[in-house]
């Protein structure tokens, strides 16, 4: 168990997958994995920490997007406005500022 929880972290850490993705790729269930994750108070926590990595990810190449200054299409023009919503969420829960 140990290893399969290593490899879901060291899978979303070097080839951004999601939680789900990773658990899935690491041979476990996205339920097994998550019942790891609260169990678990430390995993859960790494688990926390590369979700959060991976939405400022989101949040700041979008950010890159909108500063280029280039036109962005109907899809982009959505993915800026996703987030943004994001940043805000994570604003006002304390983790941006």
């Amino acid at each position: 168990m140990k290893t399969k929880k290593r490899k879901i972290l060291r899978l979303m850490r070097t080839k951004q997958l999601s939680f789900g993705e990773a658990a899935e790729k690491a041979g476990s269930s996205i339920g097994e994995a998550g019942l790891w994750a609260v169990r678990d108070k430390d995993f859960g926590h790494a688990v926390k920490v590369l979700m959060l990595v991976r939405q400022i990810d989101f949040i700041l190449k979008w950010d890159d997007a909108v500063r280029s200054g280039r036109p962005l299409d109907a899809l982009e023009e959505n993915c800026v406005h996703l987030a943004r919503q994001l940043a805000a969420q994570l604003e006002q829960q304390g983790l941006l500022e």
